[in-house]
């Protein structure tokens, strides 16, 4: 499954690069890359959209440049990345049900309970999912809010504080959208979360936080 990851994220790939994901700084034989490489063209199958006995992960011989590559393999977060970039080219509703539609194919933060020592490779790609993510869920929690729509706000806020609970630009999102509702029993109870995760952080409240709930303390 890893192998199969790292070639969804790096198309175009040689032995050498191989041998970094399935033995991190060890040495692999040709034998043992063979096989792994045999286990995940046997895993996903032939892709039924291509010509007969065509693999989802071809030989290197089929290919021009004797590079491995998925050929016909979808992947959620290029999926993602294509409804959100879809999303800025167009407004209103068809913005926000684009972004909803990204944000569905969010489950959490990205390579969450993966084993250790694996999937090392993945910790910058990590951090760059993480900030699409946010940014998917802050763009459609704002469009939410603008309409009136604090229950659609809420729906965004949730998805990007699985990926990331700490970014308070979305807990500042959801405290608007429970203001809103009129829900100040659960604004209280959320804001006290926050105080605890900080906490535990070792940070501190934002300052446009803390502006944000004397707005709407003074607006109750």
């Amino acid at each position: 499954m890893e192998l199969t990851a790292w070639l969804a994220f790096h198309p175009g790939a040689n032995s050498h690069q191989l041998d970094e994901v399935i033995a991190p700084s060890g040495r692999v034989t040709r034998a043992t890359r063979n096989s792994r490489i045999g286990d995940v063209r046997k895993w996903l199958g032939t892709n039924p959209a291509a010509p007969a006995d065509t693999f989802y992960l071809p030989h290197m011989n089929q290919q021009p440049d004797k590079l491995y590559r998925l050929d016909g393999v979808r992947c959620d977060w290029a999926e993602f990345e294509r409804l959100v970039h879809e999303s800025h080219r167009t407004d209103g509703a068809d913005a926000q049900q684009l972004l909803r539609e990204a944000l569905t194919l969010v489950r959490g933060r990205p390579f969450a309970g993966i084993p250790a020592r694996r999937y090392t490779w993945a910790e910058p790609l990590c951090q760059d999912m993480v900030s699409a993510i946010v940014d998917a869920a802050d763009d459609l929690a704002a469009r939410c809010l603008k309409m009136g729509d604090a229950r659609g706000a809420l729906w965004a806020v949730a998805r990007g504080l699985d990926a990331a609970r700490e970014m308070e630009c979305l807990w500042r999102h959801r405290f608007r959208a429970l203001a809103m509702l009129g829900q100040f029993d659960d604004l209280a109870s959320e804001v006290r979360e926050l105080d605890a995760l900080v906490l535990d952080l070792g940070t501190s409240v934002e300052e446009a936080t803390e502006e944000l709930l004397r707005q709407l303390e003074s607006h109750r």
